[in-house]
């Protein structure tokens, strides 16, 4: 059970994000926000500094976080404005990364500096970038562009406001940009971004030795996928099929993916050092190979989050300490949090660390009600748990961004997840063997068969009957009050006290109430 005193980061963390919370609907001028956080600091420091035990001490110690936490999301929206304010004026031209690659004429680019009359400025800001076929440029991740004019800005539309009140928050500034000619309208400033290039020299490599062996256009973007999280070449239609069996998780980089690749690493380094017994060199060299790894993936929320938990983990199990996996979870959404606030808002960061807490608390509880003796069906009921508490966990995010559940996503991950494991082997070790003719073409062969299987099933089960609860929508209050619901089941389940089904039984009919709501103004609406 989460307890304050058992995980004293649960409590720093709650009061963090009530401070950004509270930034998203009571913002306060930034000048003022930073002097009251320097009173605390000062108090809090120097009673610290002067070993003065006071009761108060904690107190100043916790509002001091959660200034922390509010003056933090108020410099982040601060960075946002300021390309406002400086698209309101003359601007020449200005410079971008790109980070993301939607289709081969569409992308997603961070505006890093921005020119007016004055000279150039440093800035903050997304932006969505389009290009004409004319152009005969293809966008990669990590170029960097130099682009002529300026972005237009574009606020989101009605219908995303009211699908997710955090929208204004999330888009505050939406930029986008049509481009039509190279050298006219933009130049390339550098095939790949300084800090990213060795990541990409490695996927490049990685992408020309797999493209030797793997024919298929569906089984190379599949492979891309699975091992850095390359998007923008898996069909939509396919990705669809994995999101209406409920495994669409297995094709975002995730948690999932570096659980694999640490027990494919660390069974190889333990094997190679297992006879002349340095075990702790073993341990290291695995935590510093899922650590390049990251890197190769961007740091990329998920991932970062699974690193640092095994990393945490396995540290302290070297140094006899033990480790307690909610803290390893909690230090990395602090971490986070701490350099980017607004991923708090991001569906994906949402659903994998819900997720990851809800398979860490609601697994064990699940597990308990049926005892299975026999070895192969107790791995099966185990598998089967991990997906019930990962669903049941999510449902309230799942069905407040996607109005959609999946029904049979027990079947489809006893199915897809060890041919998705088998696949990730199969493609590290075509990596290695593919200079082997003999090897790599059979490597290559049972892994193209492999996949197209996979895919076959996938899309056979989302042809099922009702394979999809369609027309979920449900607002912000809804999500919130299910997930009392679903805390308070839990406690009661582990407490065995009154208070809890009260609490079911306000929270449903709550919800019940919402949901007459919503469905009288919806009617409204469409009369």
């Amino acid at each position: 059970m989460l307890n304050a005193t058992v995980l004293p980061l649960f409590r720093l963390i709650l009061i963090y994000i009530g401070g950004m919370l509270l930034a998203t609907h009571y913002s306060s001028y930034l000048f003022i926000t930073l002097m009251v956080l320097l009173v605390p600091s000062l108090l809090y420091f120097c009673m610290r500094a002067t070993n003065t035990v006071l009761t108060w001490l904690h107190p100043i110690g916790l509002l001091l976080i959660f200034l922390i936490g509010y003056s933090n999301l108020l410099l982040q929206r601060a960075q946002q404005k300021k390309l406002t304010h400086w698209t309101n004026k003359h601007v020449v031209g200005y410079s971008v990364c790109i980070q993301k690659v939607y289709h081969p004429l569409n992308c997603k680019a961070l505006i890093t500096h921005i020119k007016d009359n004055a000279g150039w400025h440093n800035t903050h800001a997304s932006i969505q970038l389009y290009f004409r076929k004319q152009s005969d440029y293809k966008p990669k991740k990590g170029d960097r562009l130099l682009i002529r004019g300026a972005p237009v800005h574009s606020l989101p539309s009605e219908s995303m406001q009211q699908a997710d009140p955090f929208t204004s928050l999330h888009y505050s500034a939406m930029y986008r940009h049509v481009l039509k000619q190279v050298d006219q309208d933009f130049i390339c400033l550098q095939p790949f971004h300084e800090r990213g290039k060795w990541a990409a020299a490695i996927k490049q490599w990685c992408g020309q030795t797999l493209q030797k062996r793997l024919k298929g256009k569906e089984t190379m973007a599949l492979v891309a996928r699975l091992l850095w999280g390359a998007k923008e070449t898996v069909d939509p239609g396919l990705e669809k099929a994995y999101a209406d069996t409920g495994t669409i998780h297995v094709l975002a980089i995730s948690g999932l993916h570096v659980g694999m690749l640490y027990l494919l690493i660390k069974a190889v380094f333990s094997f190679l050092f297992r006879k002349i017994g340095l075990f702790m060199l073993s341990e290291l060299c695995t935590l510093l190979w899922l650590w390049l790894y990251a890197g190769l993936c961007d740091f990329a929320p998920p991932i970062l989050r699974e690193t640092i938990m095994i990393t945490m983990a396995r540290l302290g199990f070297l140094m006899g300490r033990g480790s307690n996996p909610y803290n390893g979870l909690l230090a990395s959404a602090f971490a986070l949090l701490l350099w980017e606030p607004f991923v708090l808002f991001n569906c994906g960061f949402q659903l994998s660390y819900v997720a990851t807490l809800g398979i860490l608390y609601l697994q064990p509880l699940i597990h308990r009600f049926i005892a299975l003796k026999n070895r192969w069906l107790q791995k099966v009921w185990t598998a089967t748990t991990l997906s019930i508490a990962a669903q049941a966990s999510t449902l309230p995010l799942i069905l407040y961004y996607f109005k959609q559940f999946p029904l049979y996503f027990i079947i489809a991950n006893w199915l897809v997840v060890p041919a998705i494991f088998a696949i990730l082997v199969l493609s590290l070790a075509l990596l290695v063997g593919s200079h082997l003719p003999i090897v790599g073409m059979l490597l290559g062969f049972t892994l193209e068969k492999l996949i197209f299987v996979t895919n076959a099933l996938v899309c056979w089960m989302a042809k099922w009957p009702i394979s999809t609860l369609a027309s979920c929508c449900i607002n912000d209050r809804s999500a919130c009050l299910l997930y009392i619901i679903l805390l308070a089941l839990c406690l009661f389940i582990q407490y065995k006290q009154l208070i809890y089904p009260i609490i079911i039984s306000l929270s449903t009919i709550f919800y019940t109430v919402n949901r007459m709501q919503h469905l009288i103004a919806k009617q409204k609406n469409v009369s």
